[in-house]
């Protein structure tokens, strides 16, 4: 059931996080997952929130609630994807990526998602993967950004 205060504790976390209050935020997401407990952008929102907060266990773990709500979330994969990877869990990373590249086989994000976790377990057949995406005009202007995708 969604509670009537739901909108406003989605609202009061979004003005929370432009104005830099990140803790106050977090709190008004928290709350709005209460109000609606089906909601996949309060999740969403949260995890990213968690994210910039270097929070990544707990992000990646509202990111999967949401998932539990709306498989195919291409946001929601995209969040559990890149903390996966970045936690070394690269078989998961993969299977998210994978989920992406299913109904959007172009995704850039996803396909270098997918190389870098591949070369990261040792995979060197994924050297010719990464310089296939990146040759297809990949816009990263820094090595950290490739890095972080």
């Amino acid at each position: 059931m969604i509670r009537a205060d739901y909108a406003k504790w989605l609202t009061r976390g979004r003005e929370h996080e432009q104005v830099g209050r990140p803790i106050d935020a977090m709190v008004c997401y928290r709350r709005a997952i209460n109000s609606n407990e089906h909601s996949v952008e309060a999740r969403y929102r949260l995890g990213q929130l968690l994210r910039s907060l270097g929070r990544h266990g707990e992000a990646r773990a509202a990111w999967l609630a949401g998932l539990a709500l709306s498989p195919g979330d291409e946001r929601l994969l995209l969040g559990v994807a890149g903390t996966a990877r970045r936690a070394g869990a690269h078989s998961e990373a993969i299977d998210a990526y994978q989920r992406i590249l299913a109904g959007n086989p172009e995704h850039v994000g996803a396909r270098m998602g997918v190389a870098l976790s591949r070369v990261a377990q040792g995979d060197e057949a994924a050297y010719a993967d990464l310089s296939t995406v990146l040759g297809n005009g990949a816009a990263y202007r820094r090595w950290d950004n490739l890095a972080i995708t």
